[in-house]
């Protein structure tokens, strides 16, 4: 899967003083999601990128899959109370094993098991706020209901703290866990089995207040304030830092989540933005949003609920009634990749996307897979050359890639790294195509493959294995080069004249 898609500028950046000036990012990319470009509705309320690339998004229509091209909808279903989503209102999700995605409702939590596609759910009329790690077979959840251990193997709970309202919980260290109320902030303590309040200067908070642990550092975000130091091992305050003093002019300021990226900056959601905070430094940069919705690619909504880094750098923010929004903070940072870096060949057609590992169709000398961690390249081949200029791929299923070529179809599998023959419910498209060239592949929603060539338009239903013909849809010299789908699932093409 891949993120390809329009990205617009936008410079809403506004800098703010702390105790040092910061940077100003000099760009800002912006592009928003909502229910007439993909979202089935548009409150968004958590985000998460599993092990494979896909971004998994919790809204109050069901559970969304984005694959860079469009999205998947997940929801509940009438008379399936055990094996389907717990509730269509997705708060928090979590993924601790590469196969499964966790994910809490206000009507319990559910469990997908990625490769399967199956889902079933547990404490039903139970709401599950926040799910923590605890070790590789169990979990902590923050319940309506107490404080519950679930052990993963086995499939079995119990109660801690059955009396208290669980808002937050994270995991400290193997000994203890912090959990919050709306009255007071908690620490378990695994060894005495009993639990006490710190914090007891924290004000009290109804909602569901932030907390994140990172380097022995425990951050909390407190509402009409800012953010808290907290020492991991001491439960001490370290520092306070007050936002609010410094917007003065800001109507709201509930501190709605408290986010680490990967250079080790803190992010915070309020009502009316975004802040980059910087440890180290101490600088501080606030991304508004559009409350008025006046201005073109900038951000969107209010609140604004979770904030994301995915594995590219580019961060994802969720918000109530307006959709998502991708940011993009590396404007001008780009880099070239050619045979001095080691591609096999400078012209490129195509792209795709698994993982860490770029696929790069090109003019001739078939995909070079890219691991963007180590920067090495491989590369796949066919024997027959018109079947190595690669003009379009769409992944058909879990790594195999389907690839458009001057001379038919053919299958490459990313994780083997070779090319796959056709199975027999596949050969008679194959066949079909075999000798056509081919420009432009696009898979739909309902999990069909169109194909453009100068034979036709042509469609397979991954799902029957069913062939259909389109020969209306082109004249004589025509070849399709793109697809679009709308709201409604129909398609759209554009043509280009040849001959």
């Amino acid at each position: 899967m891949r993120y390809w898609s329009r990205i617009f500028v936008g410079y809403f950046l506004i800098m703010i003083p702390w105790v040092a000036w910061g940077q100003v990012f000099q760009n800002v990319w912006v592009e928003n999601f909502d229910n007439r470009n993909g979202l089935t509705q548009n409150t968004v309320w958590d985000i998460l990128q599993d092990h494979s690339g896909f971004l998994w998004l919790g809204t109050d229509d069901g559970l969304l899959r984005y694959d860079g091209y469009q999205f998947k909808v997940y929801r509940s279903v009438i008379g399936k109370i055990q094996n389907g989503l717990a509730s269509n209102s997705v708060r928090y999700l979590y993924q601790n094993q590469a196969d499964v995605l966790w994910i809490g409702t206000p009507n319990g939590l559910s469990r997908l098991h990625l490769p399967t596609d199956s889902l079933r759910s547990f404490l039903r009329n139970v709401r599950v706020r926040r799910i923590a790690y605890r070790d590789s077979s169990s979990l902590w959840l923050a319940t309506n209901k107490g404080l519950y251990y679930f052990n993963t193997t086995n499939s079995t709970f119990f109660c801690k703290a059955p009396n208290l309202n669980v808002l937050n919980v994270i995991y400290l260290n193997p000994k203890r866990l912090l959990f919050t109320t709306a009255e007071k902030t908690w620490v378990l303590d695994l060894t005495q089995n009993r639990y006490y309040p710190i914090l007891k200067e924290l004000p009290e908070d109804p909602n569901i207040r932030p907390i994140i642990l990172e380097n022995n550092v425990v951050w909390i975000g407190v509402e009409d304030f800012g953010l808290w130091k907290v020492d991991a091992h001491t439960l001490k305050i370290v520092k306070k830092y007050d936002l609010r003093e410094l917007f003065p002019k800001l109507t709201r300021f509930p501190v709605r989540e408290v986010f680490k990226d990967r250079a080790g900056k803190i992010w915070v959601s309020i009502h009316e933005g975004i802040f980059c905070f910087n440890p180290t430094s101490e600088k501080l940069e606030f991304l508004a949003s559009d409350l008025d919705y006046r201005r073109l690619n900038s951000l969107k909504g209010a609140p604004l609920n979770s904030i994301y880094e995915d594995k590219t750098g580019l961060f994802w923010v969720g918000s109530n009634n307006s959709g998502l929004n991708k940011i993009n903070l590396r404007l001008g940072k780009f880099r070239t990749i050619n045979q001095d870096q080691g591609l096999n060949y400078n012209f490129v057609l195509s792209f795709g996307e698994f993982g860490n590992q770029l696929l790069i169709g090109t003019d001739g000398k078939g995909i070079n897979l890219w691991n963007r961690n180590t920067n090495q390249f491989e590369v796949i081949q066919t024997s027959e050359q018109q079947q190595n200029r690669v003009f379009s791929m769409v992944e058909g299923s879990h790594g195999v890639f389907w690839c458009a070529t001057a001379r038919g179809l053919i299958k490459v599998d990313v994780l083997q790294k070779k090319i796959l023959s056709p199975l027999p419910h596949e050969r008679e498209l194959f066949e079909y195509l075999s000798q056509s060239h081919l420009r432009t592949l696009y898979k739909d929603s309902r999990q069909r493959l169109w194909v453009g060539s100068v034979k036709g338009l042509v469609s397979y239903d991954f799902n029957t294995h069913r062939l259909q013909l389109w020969p209306h849809a082109n004249q004589a010299g025509d070849i399709v080069t793109s697809f679009k789908e709308d709201k409604e699932g129909n398609m759209k093409t554009k043509k280009e004249i040849y001959g």
